[in-house]
């Protein structure tokens, strides 16, 4: 709740600025808000002046499961439930589907896991240690403290908390979609570790972020698109390219100190497993000749700031082994 806070502090200090937030807390709607907009069933939007409490007072709401349904979306004047409609008239109020979406012969099928290659039954899978994250590292909260967990093969967990607790970020953690951040002295960076096998699945909170370039495909083939070389090619793209100018510019200064004779890391061809240590094989930017090739272990690949690519290579080999 620390944060939640935080963010209605600062919204209401900017008293010179407009906002519009989406919000599924009542408090923090009461906190920050000055008037509500609904957007209804009918594909209206209503007005109301004031906070969440005087909106409820107005479409006279006195339970707080009725607020709660409210706030996820179900508005209280529709008579039918989005929940109960059947599939047919879904397909209808989306402006059509065609036959292929509602016949019930077309089925994806999961494999079950199987075993994990070279994994121990009494090792984690995924661990956390020491990790601490904040979003702006100077100046903002820190959303996560010192937080330590192991994740073993035999697990099924469930994240609860309040909002703005860190539930997504620590997911995105583990995901390796964020990296941790320095301890508050400065003197500790947290590990996030996953075994070199394991394959890992996930749904973003925000769907957009992993649906956007394929809103005009069936589930079929965007799965099919997706996955279509056996692994997951979007989390290839976002392991293996620079995030932002920021982080080419640093692989590039990285590079000329520790690089060999100063060139960038093109890619990771290859893995192997010397007594406890894994190294991955890397072929050199401007390197062309296999024979250039090293093998690297994950301290020099960190200290170069490319340890993303030895995890883009180890899913690669995860997909094909499935």
């Amino acid at each position: 709740r620390d944060s939640v806070a935080w963010l209605a502090n600062y919204l209401t200090s900017l008293d010179k600025t407009c906002l519009m937030v989406i919000s599924h807390d009542p408090g923090f709607l009461n906190i920050v808000c000055t008037d509500i907009i609904q957007y209804s069933s009918q594909k209206t939007l209503d007005y109301y002046e004031g906070n969440f409490d005087a909106f409820r007072q107005a479409r006279h709401i006195s339970s707080d499961e009725e607020a709660e349904a409210l706030l996820m979306g179900r508005d209280l004047d529709d008579p039918l439930d989005q929940e109960e409609k059947r599939p047919e008239e879904e397909a209808s109020a989306s402006g059509g589907v065609t036959a292929g979406l509602l016949d019930k012969a077309s089925k994806i099928s999961f494999p079950i896991p199987g075993t994990l290659k070279g994994h121990s039954s009494g090792k984690p899978i995924m661990e956390l240690k020491n990790v601490y994250f904040a979003y702006n590292e100077q100046d903002g909260p820190m959303i996560l403290n010192d937080i330590s967990c192991k994740i073993f093969m035999n697990s099924r967990l469930g994240i609860i908390g309040a909002n703005g607790a860190g539930k997504s970020t620590l997911l995105n953690l583990l995901c390796g979609e964020l990296v941790p951040s320095p301890s508050p002295e400065g003197k500790q960076l947290g590990e996030v570790t996953k075994h070199r096998n394991l394959r890992l699945a996930y749904i973003a909170q925000q769907h957009m972020f992993h649906l956007s370039e394929f809103m005009n495909c069936t589930p079929r083939v965007y799965i099919q698109q997706r996955y279509k070389n056996g692994w997951d090619e979007a989390l290839q793209r976002r392991l293996i390219e620079p995030e932002n100018e920021e982080e080419a510019k640093m692989r590039k200064e990285l590079a000329a100190k520790y690089g060999k004779y100063g060139n960038q890391v093109e890619d990771i061809v290859g893995r192997v497993v010397r007594g406890n240590e894994v190294l991955y094989e890397v072929q050199w930017a401007n390197l062309p000749d296999q024979k250039q090739n090293t093998f690297e272990n994950l301290a020099k690949l960190k200290m170069m700031g490319v340890t993303t690519l030895a995890k883009a290579y180890d899913e690669r080999q995860a997909g094909q082994a499935a």
